[in-house]
C-alpha cells in the first residue's frame, strides 16, 4: 500500500492504541495498587497512553504498508494486530496483579477475629485506636502493597475472661498467600497467612475454626503462644446494608433520646445533643432549648463528670455572649484540666504514652481557652498553672496544650 495511505491507517491505529493503552494503565493502577504519591500513577498512565500512541502508529504503519492492498484493509489489519497485543499485555498484567474475588458478583470484606492469650491487656495506645489492620498480597517473593481495613478496639469483647479484638478488611486480590496484619498500639502485632482460599466461595461465608497455625515470626515480639483466631468472608453488599441499618438504629435512638426531654429533664440530659459533631437538626433543637437556660449552666459546670463540664465549656464556646453569672465558674472549671494531665503524665513509657487522658485534656484545654477569651477576664494564672503542669509530658497532646497556653492571644 502506497506511504500516504499507509500513513493514514498508522494514525488511526495510534488513536486507538491510544485509547486502548490509556484504558489498561487505568486498570493496571488497580491491580498492582500503585500509589499516587506525587503523582506517581497519573505519570505511569500517562506514559503508556504515549506508548500505546507510538506503539500503535509504528504497527498501524508497518502491517499496512507490506501487508494492505488497499485502505480498508490496511487499517483493519493494523487495528487487528494491536488488538492482539495489548490483548496480551493485558492478560498478562491481570494474571500478575491484584484482582479482587468476588461471589455472585459481590466484592467481599474479610472479617477477622484475634482471642487474645489469658494475660493480654489492651495498651494505652491500642485504647486510643491508634490500631491498624491488613491483608498484603505477595507478589513474586515482594510483598505489595497493603490493603488497610478497619479495627475498633471499642468493639472488642471479653469471652471467657479472653479479649476478642475483631477487624475487617477489603479482600482486593485472589493471589495466594494473603497475608493479615493486626496490630494494637506498639506492643501487639501479629501477622498470619489467612487460611481462605483465593477464590473464596459461599460456605466461606461462614466463620472457621479458631486456629493457632500460620503466625510470622516478628522481629521485637514474643511467641504468639495462646493466641487464636478466626476468619470468613462477607459480601460488600451485605455489610453495606448492615452498616447502613446500624447508622438508621443510631439516628433513631437519638431521636427518641431527645424525644423524651422535657422541661424537668436535667441541663446535662441535653448537653450530647447541643454539642454532637454532626450539627444537625437534633443538635440544633438541644442548642436552641439550652439557650433558653444558659443562666442555669454554673450546675453542669461545676458536675463531677468530667465529660458533662466538657459539653458544657464547649456550648458556651459556641455562644456569641456568656452571661456574667457563669464568668466565675467557667473561669474556676478551667483548673478541672489539672488532674487530667497529672493522669496523661503518670504514664512514662515513651511507648505506651496515655493518649486517651491526654487528648481529652488537649480537648478540654482548647474549649476552655475559647469560652473563657469570651468573658473578657485575665486568664493568665490559670494558663500559667496548665502550661506548666503541661510541660514536660511524654504524650504529644499535652505538650501541645501547654504550647497553646503559652502562645495564646485572646
Amino acid at each position: 500500500m502506497g506511504w500516504l495511505l499507509s500513513f493514514a491507517s498508522a494514525v488511526i491505529a495510534a488513536i486507538v492504541g491510544c485509547g486502548l493503552a490509556f484504558f489498561l494503565a487505568g486498570k493496571c493502577v488497580a491491580w498492582y495498587r500503585l500509589g499516587n504519591f506525587e503523582g506517581g500513577s497519573g505519570y505511569f498512565v500517562i506514559f503508556m497512553a504515549f506508548f500505546g500512541l507510538v506503539g500503535g502508529f509504528t504497527i498501524g504503519f508497518v502491517v499496512a504498508k507490506n501487508f494492505g492492498t488497499g485502505f480498508m484493509q490496511g487499517a483493519a489489519l493494523g487495528l487487528g494486530v494491536l488488538a492482539v497485543v495489548l490483548g496480551l499485555i493485558g492478560l498478562w498484567a491481570r494474571m500478575g496483579g491484584d484482582v479482587p474475588p468476588r461471589i455472585d458478583g459481590d466484592t467481599l470484606e474479610m472479617m477477622v477475629e484475634m482471642r487474645m492469650a489469658p494475660h493480654w491487656q489492651p495498651s494505652n495506645l491500642a485504647l486510643a485506636g491508634e490500631n491498624s489492620c491488613t491483608l498484603t498480597s505477595i507478589g513474586g517473593s515482594e510483598r505489595r502493597r497493603p490493603e488497610f481495613g478497619l479495627l475498633n478496639i471499642q468493639q472488642a469483647t471479653r469471652r471467657d475472661g479472653r479479649w476478642v479484638v475483631p477487624c475487617e478488611v477489603s479482600v482486593h486480590s485472589g493471589r495466594e498467600p494473603l497475608l493479615v496484619g493486626m496490630q494494637l498500639g506498639k506492643k501487639t502485632q501479629f501477622e498470619f497467612v489467612s487460611p481462605l482460599p483465593g477464590r473464596p466461595e459461599p460456605k466461606h461465608e461462614q466463620w472457621s475454626d479458631w486456629n493457632t497455625a500460620g503466625f510470622a515470626v516478628i522481629s521485637g515480639q514474643p511467641p504468639h503462644d495462646g493466641y487464636s483466631y478466626r476468619v470468613r468472608v462477607k459480601r460488600n453488599a451485605i455489610a453495606y446494608a448492615e452498616k447502613l441499618a446500624a447508622q438508621t438504629a443510631e439516628e433513631e435512638q437519638r431521636k427518641n433520646g431527645i424525644a423524651a426531654l422535657n422541661g424537668s429533664s436535667p441541663l446535662k440530659n441535653w448537653l450530647p445533643y447541643a454539642t454532637d459533631y454532626r450539627r444537625d437538626a437534633i443538635a440544633g433543637t438541644a442548642e436552641r432549648y439550652l439557650q433558653t437556660r444558659i443562666g442555669e449552666m454554673a450546675g453542669p459546670l461545676q458536675d463531677d463528670d468530667i465529660t458533662v463540664v466538657l459539653q458544657t465549656i464547649k456550648f458556651l464556646e459556641a455562644q456569641n455572649q456568656i452571661p456574667a453569672a457563669l464568668h466565675a465558674p467557667l473561669m474556676t472549671a478551667g483548673r478541672r484540666v489539672l488532674p487530667l494531665i497529672a493522669k496523661a503524665k503518670l504514664a512514662t513509657d515513651p511507648d505506651d504514652p496515655d493518649q486517651v487522658t491526654a487528648k481529652l485534656a488537649d480537648e478540654f484545654g482548647r474549649a476552655w481557652l475559647g469560652a473563657a477569651a469570651k468573658t473578657g477576664l485575665p486568664m493568665d494564672e490559670i494558663r500559667a498553672e496548665i502550661q506548666e503542669a503541661a510541660s514536660y509530658a511524654q504524650a504529644g497532646e499535652i505538650y501541645s496544650l501547654a504550647h497553646i497556653m503559652r502562645t495564646f492571644r485572646p
